[in-house]
């Protein structure tokens, strides 16, 4: 990535200059160096900038954050000392552009992100619940005798909730990657009751009774990602009960480290097939990943705030990890 303007910041050793320049001309070609500041409003322009400085200015932070027209970062900041050597100069010029294009990536593909999570949110939910309202209405229309219309119906309204879930779950996903993670303090059942009180519905028509105890430790993490976290986990003990019995949320202390899980009575899952359990959300295009998103989701979301998941077996139990805050 080549700048439009290279701009020296501050003052620089004697022979500095002439190897700075040297430095610019074989990496970049004949673009001159002038003396100045970033200009850190200037959002209207595209042209990218290399900024370069002996020392780090006080406004490092603001000229790195520096965004072109496109809402994209346009200035490599380089601290280059009191380095006069032409070749080493090229070589941090080369990289402080490849890393400014790397920024620029990450920012277009996090705003790619936070679109498609708007609009899976917005435009698909709109036209889905339309038809799952048409559905209902002529549920009531068509007399009760008519078995074969309402057997048709029901089973529009099971995939019209099926595609709802996996719009929450993707749309969840998409912008909690492409968002800086914001934690507070929070006892870890906070998210739990809130998960298990919106999932006891579907558990009473599965015949799960889902349990968890009444002490909880208190995590740093985004109440709201913990939670749809707890509501993946038990949903997937309640559509995979096995044999009759409750799903058991709890915890217990690893070191610094809590392990909170959701035992069940779910069939046991082969060891070979263990691996690709939480499958990594970015792998889920391979031919070979699992089908399902839940346990992908888990794991992003549980990375973010850096933890792992885990299955083990006898009985059935899927967990995570999360730090522990001390108690005071």
């Amino acid at each position: 990535m080549t700048p439009a303007a290279i701009l020296l910041l501050g003052h620089f050793e004697p022979g500095q200059l002439d190897a700075l320049t040297q430095a610019a001309k074989s990496t970049f070609g004949p673009i001159p160096l002038a003396a100045g500041s970033v200009d850190i409003g200037a959002a209207a322009t595209s042209q990218l900038v290399l900024a370069v400085a002996a020392e780090a200015p006080e406004d490092a932070v603001e000229i790195e954050s520096a965004l072109d027209s496109a809402s994209l970062p346009r200035v490599g900041l380089l601290i280059v000392g009191r380095m006069t050597d032409s070749a080493a100069l090229r070589a941090l010029m080369w990289a402080t552009m490849e890393a400014l294009a790397l920024r620029r990536e990450k920012a277009l593909l996090q705003g790619d992100l936070r679109t498609i999570a708007r609009r899976i949110s917005h435009d698909l939910r709109g036209p889905l619940g339309g038809v799952v309202t048409l559905a209902q209405v002529l549920q009531e229309l068509i007399p009760p005798e008519s078995a074969e219309p309402h057997d048709l119906l029901a089973s529009m309204l099971r995939s019209g909730e099926k595609m709802r879930v996996i719009i929450d779950r993707v749309s969840t996903l998409t912008r909690a990657t492409a968002t800086p993670l914001v934690t507070s303090r929070v006892s870890a059942g906070v998210p739990f009751r809130e998960a298990a009180a919106r999932l006891e519905r579907a558990a009473q028509k599965k015949g799960v009774r889902i349990e968890g105890p009444s002490d909880w430790p208190e995590v740093n993490a985004d109440p709201a990602l913990l939670q749809i976290v707890w509501w993946n986990l038990l949903t997937n003990a309640i559509e995979h009960p096995g044999t009759p019995g409750p799903a058991r949320a709890g915890w217990r202390l690893e070191g610094v480290l809590g392990r909170f899980f959701v035992e069940d009575g779910g069939p046991h899952i082969p060891e070979a097939e263990r691996g690709g359990l939480f499958s990594p959300f970015h792998l889920l295009h391979e031919s070979r990943a699992t089908k399902g998103l839940g346990l992908s989701i888990v794991e992003r979301l549980v990375a973010l705030h850096g933890g792992t998941c885990a299955y083990a077996a006898d009985p059935s139990t899927f967990s995570f990890t999360l730090p522990i805050v001390p108690a005071a």
